[in-house]
């Protein structure tokens, strides 16, 4: 009986960071994070491939990965999408290959740079400083691609060697089965330890193997479930192929890595929240520095007001979040205080769009600042931690003295 409450708990628990983690999704700007990575992931696709062409080809097994990259391009894409995909990639593979070392160097830098991508975001999430010097970050891309590139040659010298075996064991040698079952399995023994690698030994904080386990695991599911999705999306997809022809294969690359990338985001959040759980308010809340607030609250008066003395009327909040890439659950966070606060008034219904409340010569600096980073309260101080913050933002609005909307607009 204990050890099955102690399932059910654990199950809660899990499921309980999993509800955080998706409340926690718009506030890390999940969808301009995977957005990013997609343009990334497009300009070092060809380059990384090419390398790793080159790589396996000095251990006998490009071959092998050919046909595993094949098989895996036709259970997302389908045979005919698969096979153009594969074909194209061959192609421009071929073409950089004959550019010799000098195109093999310049193909390694822009892997490196999409490593080191990967890296300032997946620390991004996690909240820790992903930013190292230069050399450091590149000689930690340069090793990351060479032990990737050693761990897909030995896993499929052992798929070969798993496979033969396998397959004389139970005296089937001419049937491709064994192969299908072992190749497929593979495949998601390569997601799990993707998964796990980059949750595990990405982040510059100490990540427990639980934690990574636990996100690598359900990253794999994830992925898996949507490979079968987006697969039979595809499949109904005829009309973008009579429309768009062999250029519909690139707009279905282009929504896969998104798709991707989202993914791997949404699982490195659930791993952040099991493992750190922080509080559930401050996740609806500003989970963000005081800098970034008063930074996004500052460029939101400013969109606000030029908009306004230029005679465009009000500001609605979906060009905001357009133009400043801010959340809009923070950006309807940062209305409401300077609503309150009277600096901005409503002028819809909806409550989305929003013009300044009096002459923006008028609205100072100091006055969002006082109401985005303090409360405005004159309450007694209970602690000498409150004495200290509270001290701190009268010092440092004296420094901006009359500054004022008015003189930032003009600045632009």
């Amino acid at each position: 009986m204990e050890i099955i409450n102690r399932i059910i708990n654990w199950w809660r628990d899990y499921f309980h960071a999993l509800s955080d983690a998706i409340r926690g999704i718009s506030n890390d700007n999940v969808n301009i994070l995977a957005s990013g990575l997609v343009y990334s992931t497009l300009i070092a696709l060809i380059p990384c491939i090419t390398f790793l062409f080159a790589f396996l080809s000095s251990f006998g097994v490009l071959q092998t990965f050919i046909e595993l990259l094949g098989m895996w391009l036709d259970q997302i894409f389908g045979n005919q999408n698969g096979t153009i995909i594969l074909e194209e990639i061959q192609k421009y593979s071929s073409n950089a290959m004959s550019l010799g070392v000098f195109g093999l160097v310049s193909f390694l830098i822009a892997g490196m740079l999409l490593v080191n991508k990967i890296i300032v975001v997946i620390n991004t999430i996690f909240h820790v400083r992903g930013n190292i010097s230069a050399p450091k970050r590149f000689i930690a891309a340069f090793v990351f691609l060479i032990a990737f590139s050693f761990l897909i040659s030995l896993a499929l010298v052992l798929s070969n060697s798993l496979t033969q075996r396998f397959a004389s064991l139970i005296n089937l040698e001419n049937s491709m089965e064994p192969t299908g079952i072992i190749r497929r399995g593979l495949s998601y023994f390569v997601y799990f330890v993707i998964f796990f690698a980059l949750i595990k030994f990405v982040p510059r904080t100490r990540i427990w193997v639980r934690t990574a386990t636990i996100g690598a695991a359900t990253g794999t599911v994830i992925l898996v479930l949507t490979n079968y999705i987006f697969t039979f999306a595809i499949s109904q997809m005829v009309s973008y192929w009579t429309i768009y022809g062999t250029l519909a294969a690139l707009l279905f690359i282009l929504l896969y890595f998104y798709i991707l990338w989202y993914e791997i985001i949404v699982t490195a959040e659930i791993a952040y929240i099991y493992q750190f759980r922080p509080d559930r308010n401050t996740i609806l809340g500003r989970p963000q520095t005081p800098e970034r607030v008063i930074a996004e609250a500052l460029n939101m008066m400013i969109l606000i007001s030029k908009r306004y003395i230029d005679g465009k009327g009000y500001t609605q909040m979906r060009r905001m979040t357009r133009q400043l890439a801010i959340p809009i659950s923070r950006l309807q966070s940062y209305a409401l205080d300077l609503e309150k606060a009277k600096l901005l008034i409503v002028t819809n219904a909806q409550r989305t769009s929003f013009i300044p409340a009096r002459p923006i010569d008028t609205i100072l600096v100091k006055d969002v600042i006082n109401v985005i980073y303090g409360s405005g309260n004159d309450a007694s101080l209970d602690t000498i931690g409150d004495a200290v913050s509270k001290e701190f933002l009268r010092v440092g609005n004296k420094a901006f003295g009359d500054l004022s909307i008015e003189n930032l607009v003009e600045r632009i």
